[in-house]
């Protein structure tokens, strides 16, 4: 019968050579059958989360890597489609082939990966394969994508797939997508990867397609790295719009085979938003302007001049006669741009009791970082005992741990001297280490501890966040230009560990501090390996 509906024309061979195609297929190749991740048969529904690790969550038992002789292939794909299920929370060691979240379907699914939790996939993953959904890793928790990692995959009602990254580790082996297909065909959807903290590591990209537009990566205190050179490609990315640091508002930096051998690394580093006081709302206060982005109490005041003031009935008790440099008179002008920030213990049109003026910013730093500017301090006030000590602070408090501080300046009266000042601008600059990266409020203070009859003053300007120097920022001023080749160039060819080394002393005075004369490898020379270096940040870093 076979025979003759094969002699009886070419639809019937066709259709006889798919039917055997797929027998043959059928018997030859595995199955990768799909269990279902549906913990509510389970008794479990939101917002209780369920374990991955319990075989009663999935509709065909746990997911599994291969399966034994009698069942070769099955139940490897986890997939995720069920209307409004629990979390999924993985805990420990797991595995499988592939992994769908967003597969179909109604609802947000939620995969979570905790502390302790390893979730390895050895072929692709899916992030919003084809619906919104969420996976989020935490510190201590790790993925490995041994294939492609695929978001937003087929389908424009995929419009905010979303891969979070919270301390911990993502590492994938193939290509990513964030809204295509197959990293050469846009599908419409949007994905984010949001690398909080933590690593994402990529062996390779699509240079051109991998994020498409509408897409973002985002890094804030965590890191990316990818195998080979791919400035160019980062570059790009960065310029469209589609790599962002600190949800846009911070800077994207990066380098090949410097941070990482043989790879490209890419971080951001937060900026502070009006660190030189130039925007301000002269709306702000009842009889000043408010410094646009900063947080304030009391008499905290975006100027163009700092000047002290002394109420008519207070002569007598105070005064700025000690006042260096004549600032008492011609007054303190910004140090950069035309404008800075002055905090008064005082109000300039009345005897209103203001024992202190702050104002304050959070900031996020890395290990690295460098945090600088410029303040001064002057007092109208005098020491009658330590009582009466008026002071000024600049600090930073832990967001996690308000008791935790770092004190960057502490002036007072008693350092100053009665009636007097520090002579203009004095600049503070601190390095954050491993255990200091974090969340801070940014903070400047002065009080008059008991008195409020007399001023004493803070002024801050031209503040400077930039990332470690890597990058050929010899000066801290976050660009690497002709300031810094200067610096280079000054010292070419010195070799502290040479012959003719005419003053041994020499060296050892070259720090990482302001001020190093350029050996930014650090192998006791300036040569032709620290102009590449520099080069990498080259009037920008970006």
């Amino acid at each position: 019968m076979i025979f003759r509906w094969l002699k009886s024309g070419t639809k019937g061979t066709v259709l006889l050579y798919a039917l055997l195609i797929a027998v043959h297929a059928f018997f030859a190749l595995p199955v990768y059958a799909n269990t279902v991740w549906n913990p509510v048969v389970n008794g479990i529904v939101p917002p209780d989360v369920g374990n991955w690790g319990d075989p009663n969550n999935w509709t065909n038992g746990l997911p599994v890597l291969v399966g034994d002789s009698s069942s070769y292939g099955t139940h490897t794909k986890a997939a995720f489609n069920v209307a409004n299920a629990a979390e999924c929370q993985v805990t420990d060691v797991k595995g499988c082939v592939n992994v769908v979240v967003g597969d179909g379907g109604q609802g947000d699914d939620v995969l979570r990966i905790m502390n302790g939790g390893d979730l390895t996939s050895t072929s692709w993953l899916a992030v919003g394969y084809s619906r919104n959904c969420q996976m989020i890793v935490e510190t201590g928790g790790v993925a490995n994508i041994g294939g492609h990692l695929w978001m937003a995959a087929t389908s424009v009602l995929a419009t905010n797939c979303v891969l979070d990254i919270n301390g911990g580790t993502v590492n994938i082996g193939g290509n990513i997508g964030l809204g295509t297909v197959d990293a050469v065909n846009p599908s419409g959807g949007v994905a984010y990867i949001n690398v909080n903290d933590g690593v994402l590591n990529l062996d390779h990209w699509n240079a051109a397609q991998s994020i498409q537009d509408g897409s973002v990566l985002d890094i804030e205190l965590g890191y990316v790295t990818i195998g080979g050179d791919q400035t160019e490609a980062v570059s790009g990315y960065v310029a469209a719009g589609r790599i962002t640091a600190y949800g846009g508002s911070g800077r994207v930096l990066y380098d090949y085979n410097i941070t990482n051998p043989g790879k490209t690394t890419i971080r951001g580093i937060y900026i502070i938003e009006n660190p030189s006081f130039e925007l301000y709302d002269p709306n702000g206060g009842p009889d000043f302007d408010v410094a646009t982005g900063w947080f304030r109490e009391n008499y905290a005041v975006d100027a163009n001049c700092l000047l002290p003031t002394i109420e008519p009935q207070d002569v007598g008790y105070g005064s700025a006669d000690n006042w260096l440099n004549n600032l008492n008179t011609i007054g303190l002008h910004p140090k950069d741009g035309n404008r800075l920030l002055m905090l008064s213990t005082g109000n300039i049109s009345s005897r209103d009791p203001i024992y202190h003026s702050k104002a304050w910013q959070t900031i996020n730093v890395q290990e690295g970082d460098r945090i600088s500017g410029y303040y001064f301090f002057g007092t109208c006030d005098y020491l009658d005992s330590v009582e009466y000590d008026d002071y000024a602070t600049i600090s930073l408090t832990n967001n996690v741990d308000p008791n935790s501080h770092i004190l960057l300046v502490n002036k007072s009266v008693e350092e100053v001297g009665d009636h007097s000042s520090t002579a203009g601008w004095e600049r503070f600059e601190h390095r954050f280490t491993s255990d200091e990266a974090g969340l801070y409020d940014l903070t400047f203070f002065v009080t008059d501890v008991v008195d409020s009859k007399v001023n004493s003053y803070l002024g801050v300007d031209d503040l400077q966040l930039c990332a470690a120097p890597a990058y050929g920022d010899i000066n801290y001023d976050c660009q690497a230009n002709n300031l810094d080749f200067a610096v280079i160039s000054s010292n070419w060819l010195i070799d502290c560990e040479g012959p003719d080394m005419s003053d041994p002393n020499y060296c050892s005075t070259w720090t990482d501090e302001l001020g190093s004369p350029g050996d930014l490898d650090g192998d006791n020379k300036v040569d032709i390996e620290d102009i590449k270096l520099m080069s990498i940040g080259w009037l920008g870093g970006e």
